[in-house]
């Protein structure tokens, strides 16, 4: 194993030594013969900057930002990111990309599109471009096994923010390569529509569809009971208060049930309250509640944050709708410095963590970062965005087909002051929203539907 570390830190050494005198993509090519033919080929999941390569016939260097390296046609080529061999391939002006490091095999592929798009700079992957933070970098050990089946856990424990979940960087990838007139392995998992590939969409969890009727009640109404008599599709109540007998019997009724709880705040009524860091503690959320904000950053949140999904699973829930994802809001005042970056983070390592248990996720108001969460969430749940006149921040879900459960609760829609209820239903009518008017409660004393 010594021998091995040796070998690893030569190379590494002899990459920095002909990396000091050069920019480009290659640095030293002395050693080549003449008659030799060069070769420079890109490295794709997006072109990626910043990974340090070696070739077989002794030139080596970093990758420049259009993911171009330069080899001689054939040679063996090895990458690296920072310290860590990630793999092998054959020099070729055919794009390489990660399934090109691990032919048939493509979980490791996928791991490897994970870990590079989550250690991109700017974190954006929509940009176009994957270039390599090395303060990341260099959190990453100096071996991964990239097929382990740990591969997910032992990186995220040393990295500041959750892996891209697999979901997201495959979509990513396969559409990255496709457009740029590449293939992608045949999958069981992953289909392809006009050259853009989607989840199968019979995979894992329940997805609705946009046509879907719903009901929301969180409280008991005056018989202390939940009222299943809505004849809906979804039912959204809460996780805590909800039996798995009431689960079962709307299962029973032919209706799917989402499970409501709070992703970013917690009560001082909590049965846990101990076990969340103070120093992770914020403001009220309201003068009246015993609710506060928590700072999502705080890594030891994440444990009872799982343990809040492993109930919705236990309970038989088909899936879950996390309140209070958008601390970083500049209309909320959390006493929490939480910022774009990390408030994207946990949303979407939340909707990862939810549809590797099977559940459905809903992104609950959050109209700041929609179209960054939207790949990841399978619906929303927005509330007065009439009222506040923001309905069309919503349409990154309509687009993509996906349900927008939209609640209403000022006097003048309930009253329907001035015809505020029914200009609010006509101009919701062909809109996509499922459109309730409730109580501000959530407690079923009364409902009012726009269809």
């Amino acid at each position: 194993m010594r021998i091995r570390h040796i070998l690893i830190i030569a190379t590494i050494l002899t990459i920095m030594v002909t990396l000091s005198g050069c920019g480009s993509s290659s640095s030293s090519s002395d050693d080549i013969a003449p008659s030799a033919e060069r070769v420079t080929g890109t490295f794709v999941d997006d072109p990626v900057e910043g990974l340090l390569y070696s070739c077989s016939s002794g030139t080596s260097g970093s990758t420049n930002a259009d993911g171009e390296y330069t080899c001689v046609l054939g040679d063996d080529v090895t990458f690296f990111i920072g310290d860590v061999l990630i793999g092998t391939a054959t020099a070729q002006k055919e794009m390489l990309t990660p399934y090109s490091m691990f032919p048939g095999e493509p979980d490791a592929a996928l791991n490897l599109a994970r870990l590079l798009q989550s250690v991109d700079a700017d974190g954006d992957t929509q940009n176009g471009a994957i270039k390599l933070d090395p303060l990341l970098t260099e959190l990453l050990p100096k071996e991964i096994d990239l097929k382990s089946t740990d591969f997910v856990t032992s990186v995220e424990a040393l990295l500041p923010t959750a892996l891209i979940s697999a979901d997201a960087a495959q979509e990513h990838l396969n559409r990255v390569i496709l457009a740029a007139g590449g293939e992608v392995p045949d999958s069981d998992d992953i289909a392809v529509v006009d050259g853009t590939p989607v989840i199968d969409e019979a995979l894992d969890w329940y997805r609705p569809d946009m046509n879907t009727s719903w009901q929301w009640q969180l409280l008991p109404g005056e018989d202390g009971r939940i009222n299943t008599e809505y004849d809906v599709d979804v039912y959204l109540i809460d996780l805590f208060d909800s039996s798995m007998e009431l689960i079962r019997s709307l299962h029973d009724d032919g209706r799917y049930v989402l499970c409501h709880f709070s992703g970013g705040s917690y009560e001082l009524t909590d049965e846990n309250i101990d076990d969340f860091p103070e120093v992770a503690q914020g403001e009220p959320l309201s003068e009246d509640t015993e609710e506060r904000w928590l700072d999502i950053s705080d890594p030891d949140l994440r444990p009872l944050m799982t343990e809040r999904l492993d109930l919705a699973k236990e309970k038989g829930c088909d899936g879950v709708v996390p309140a209070n994802v958008d601390g970083a809001s500049s209309r909320n005042e959390t006493g929490i410095a939480l910022s774009y970056d990390e408030q994207l983070t946990y949303n979407r390592w939340l909707a990862d963590q939810a549809h590797e248990r099977g559940l459905a996720i809903g992104l609950m108001n959050d109209l700041d970062q929609i179209e960054d969460l939207e790949p990841y969430f399978d619906l929303s749940v927005d509330e007065e965005c009439n009222y506040f006149d923001e309905c069309d921040r919503l349409d990154p879900f309509i687009d993509a087909g996906k349900p927008v459960f939209h609640v209403e609760y000022d006097e003048r829609y309930v009253e329907n002051t001035y015809d505020y209820r029914d200009r609010l239903c006509a101009e919701m009518e062909g809109s996509g929203l499922q459109t309730l008017v409730l109580p501000e409660s959530l407690d079923d004393s009364f409902r009012i539907t726009c269809d």
